[in-house]
């Protein structure tokens, strides 16, 4: 769940706000593209993981890369290489 909404709001704040009017379409079909094809993958994995070692073991991996992905995110954010640009609005 974290990983998908950091997704769209990568895709809606970095690729659509930056991007040339002419090509936001084919940029914004190419993420949400590659979104799906990191769905599959994460299912397919998930569904080995799952006969291999149990029905806990998807979870786990989710909730370990989600981990990993927020650490990365407060750490960028803590030393300003990201920021929130609507904060003088």
């Amino acid at each position: 769940m974290l990983g998908t909404m950091m997704e769209n709001m990568t895709v809606d704040c970095l690729l659509l706000r930056k991007a040339d009017p002419k090509i936001r379409g084919v940029l914004y079909s190419t993420a949400i593209a590659i979104g799906y094809c990191g769905l599959f993958l994460f299912s397919l994995v998930g569904g080995l993981m799952f006969d291999s070692y149990g029905p806990y073991a998807p979870f786990i991996l989710i909730g370990v890369l989600d981990l990993v992905f927020g650490s990365i995110l407060a750490i960028l954010g803590y030393f300003g290489t990201i920021s929130n640009d609507l904060v003088a609005i």
